[in-house]
């Protein structure tokens, strides 16, 4: 990363007719790995004067590689290689960087003995401290426009404390990312960027303070607006260079981030004894997403309101969860399993008036998640197979999967023992 966007300051002036004659090789290494070979390896680990007992530890390491060849799902004989690093060992980056470090030589001899010179927006390198810079993470930023009927991008990017999906904000990200630079210029990291800013922007001016001219590449220019976002927390000291308080992109989003309410059902959809898809439809539900006829009809579309399964009602959450006799006879056969009755009022009064450990309320809330899940989607299988399960089938589907998952979830981990949970699942 660093590489790229020093490569964007060397190369934005090049259009311009009053620069000095410049040039810049790009040079790209054909099977890179494939084609060293151990022998210039060797001689170069020698050059650089690394222990001899290491440099037979790592030779060793080199050309012992055997290889086999897999046709059809079997391994056919195998052969010994002759040359190249291995790819995917762990050892083979550190090992091509040592090889790389000729050209890089080769390169900087050339400067010094022919007309080729650096780059005049270059530092100039110190013979005795050259180093090798390198940075083997990119942070590649997904920019999906998610198409939902519920609410939009805003509403699946709160947190799921706030009632969203926890899905990243990405532009917000990208701001918190850009603030990664920001923290190398104040702890004043070992990086080649750091150096290259400090010499071609900040010039020993300090970077909260630092004005942006005109005459600066793009990047640049984001980085300075995001300081002038995030400069709050620096001259705070929230973070600092010691332990605990250093800055992480996950911090800097949370301080970005625009906050909202935190609701109150959140804990009641998103917890462990709750499956997954049964927590997305539970989701749904608190957000009021679940298109029902009445809910279409309010639309304006002229549509048959009766409720799809019993026929007796309309089809509205309210009829659905709470008084048509299908789901009545599943969620009695659920609560025989369970030991007591649920109120029949409202969704989170279900919830709100569970008693119990708090391993045993998430249980619950898992179990009544599932039922929520079943009963809509035999609803929704009414509709367009017109075919529903007898309610006993369902019920004795939702016990079943319950107790698999619940028995899945707590296996192994104390904290999450609890006795009625253990007799519910047939301990």
């Amino acid at each position: 990363m660093e590489n790229i966007l020093i490569c964007q300051d060397i190369i934005r002036l090049y259009s311009r007719g009053t620069v000095s004659p410049r040039c810049l090789f790009k040079l790209y290494l054909q099977k890179a790995y494939d084609t060293v070979e151990w022998s210039f390896l060797k001689q170069m680990l020698i050059a650089l004067k690394f222990p001899r007992k290491f440099i037979g530890w790592v030779m060793e390491c080199v050309t012992t590689v055997t290889y086999t060849l897999s046709l059809n799902g079997d391994s056919f004989g195998f052969f010994e290689g002759k040359r190249g690093l291995r790819q995917g060992d762990p050892l083979s980056p550190l090992l091509f960087t040592v090889c790389m470090e000729y050209l890089t030589r080769l390169l900087a001899f050339t400067t010094e003995t022919m007309i080729f010179h650096y780059h005049p927006l270059c530092l100039k390198m110190s013979k005795g401290k050259s180093n090798v810079y390198f940075n083997g993470v990119n942070e590649d930023i997904k920019h999906d426009i998610l198409q939902n009927p519920f609410g939009g991008v805003s509403k699946v990017q709160k947190p799921k404390s706030e009632g969203g999906l926890g899905l990243k904000d990405d532009l917000v990200w990208n701001k918190a990312a850009l603030g990664k630079l920001l923290w190398w210029l104040y702890a004043k990291a070992d990086h080649l960027w750091v150096k290259w800013v400090s010499h071609t922007y900040l010039k020993a001016q300090d970077w909260t303070i630092y004005d942006l001219t005109q005459d600066t590449s793009w990047y640049w220019r984001k980085v300075c607006k995001v300081r002038d976002l995030l400069i709050v927390p620096y001259l705070q000291q929230q973070w600092d260079n010691i332990p605990g308080k250093t800055y992480t992109i996950a911090k800097g989003y949370e301080y970005l981030r625009h906050k909202n309410d935190q609701v109150s059902w959140s804990s009641l959809v998103w917890n462990q004894m709750t499956i997954p898809k049964h927590s997305m439809l539970a989701w749904i539900y608190f957000h009021k997403g679940l298109n029902t006829h009445v809910k279409l009809k309010s639309f304006g579309l002229d549509i048959d309101t009766t409720c799809l399964i019993c026929g007796d009602g309309d089809d509205s959450l309210d009829h659905l969860f709470f008084s048509c006799e299908y789901s009545q006879r599943i969620i009695n056969r659920v609560e025989q399993w369970m030991g007591f009755s649920l109120p029949r009022d409202d969704m989170t009064d279900w919830r709100n008036n569970i008693n119990g450990s708090r391993v045993r309320k998430d249980a619950i809330n898992g179990i009544i998640n599932a039922m929520m899940y079943s009963i809509w989607y035999q609803r929704n299988r009414s509709k367009h197979e017109a075919m529903v399960v007898r309610p006993e089938t369902m019920a004795a589907g939702i016990i079943k999967e319950m107790k698999i998952w619940l028995t899945k979830v707590v296996t192994g981990r104390k904290e999450l023992q609890d006795q009625w949970i253990h007799v519910l699942c047939g301990g």
